[in-house]
């Protein structure tokens, strides 16, 4: 962590500290209580907008990967590359998967 890194969390800090104070001493719990509500609504309306777009979606394409690419590996199943497991079980494995994509 670099000087710039810890520089930025100490005022972020002192800015957040500040804003807080503001808030309690000018609008008090009354308006920290609209903003929790907002806060509630902003998160119910994101979760809901995901949703219905994630729904929307998996009416076009499969959201999710099947259990035979699950299998193999989702690197070799969508990208056709081993990403890290070495193994000779596993390239064993990759090698027959090659070969059933081939015919």
């Amino acid at each position: 962590m670099g000087i710039e890194e810890l520089s930025l969390g100490v005022n972020t800090t002192w800015v957040v500290l500040t804003a807080a104070m503001i808030l309690l001493m000018e609008g008090g719990f009354e308006l920290l209580g609209i903003q929790f509500i907002g806060l509630v609504a902003l998160s119910a309306r994101g979760f809901i907008a995901t949703w219905f777009g994630l729904k929307a979606i998996a009416l076009l394409v499969p959201l999710r990967s099947t259990e035979e690419e699950e299998e193999v590996g989702l690197d070799i199943s969508y990208h056709g590359i081993i990403a890290a497991n070495q193994s000779h079980e596993f390239i064993e494995y990759y090698n027959q998967y090659e070969q059933t994509e081939q015919k």
